[in-house]
């Protein structure tokens, strides 16, 4: 998202208002060597499918994890667990520990 405002102070994707998006196609064409794309949300690949307008497939066996053909290339779509103190409520109390083994297993960090 370029820019945006908000009907209030949360922190709700839903509070989203006047959303002016990137144009996401321009990053990719000028960098060829990017295989993999990492988005904060569910939201935000809803958002990168409708920039791009492309679908996905979910990766069989593996959680949040999508491909999707632009452009004649394949890319791996990583939808991390959405860092909104809101998410508590969709995924659960133990959220801190789904949040850890996620990004260790996308970005390697221990």
């Amino acid at each position: 998202i370029e820019r945006c405002g908000r009907t209030n102070e949360g922190s709700s994707d839903a509070d989203l208002t006047d959303i002016e998006f990137r144009d996401p196609s321009d990053l990719l064409r000028a960098h060829p060597d990017i295989r993999e794309i990492v988005c904060t949300s569910t939201f935000v690949k809803r958002c990168l499918g409708s920039a791009l307008g492309v679908r996905f497939r979910a990766v069989p066996g593996e959680d949040r994890r999508f491909t999707t053909s632009y452009s004649g290339k394949e890319y791996l779509v990583i939808v991390l667990f959405s860092p909104s103190p809101n998410a508590v409520r969709f995924i659960g109390f133990d959220i801190a520990e789904k949040r850890r083994r996620q990004y260790e297993m996308t970005f390697g960090h221990h």
